[in-house]
C-alpha cells in the first residue's frame, strides 16, 4: 500500500511505479485512510487502442 501525491504545491512531480502484472486488467483496491474501508477496482487503460495484453497470441498465418 502506498499514497501518491505531489511533493510540491508549485511544481510538477514525476513518479514511476513498476508493477509485476498487467495493471490495466487486474483487480486492485483503493483505500480510504479516514474510514479504513477498501474498494475494488480495475483501472483499464486511458488509450482505447491498447490491446488486450492477456489475450492468447494469434496463430501464425498459413501460406
Amino acid at each position: 500500500m502506498h499514497r501518491v501525491r505531489n511533493a510540491h504545491d508549485d511544481r510538477v512531480s514525476i513518479s514511476v511505479h513498476l508493477y509485476g502484472g498487467n495493471i490495466g486488467r487486474i483487480q486492485r483496491h483503493v483505500y480510504d485512510a479516514a474510514s479504513g474501508a477498501t474498494k475494488p477496482f480495475v483501472s483499464g487503460y486511458s488509450n482505447a487502442l491498447v490491446p488486450n495484453l492477456w489475450a492468447p497470441a494469434a496463430p501464425p498465418e498459413q501460406g
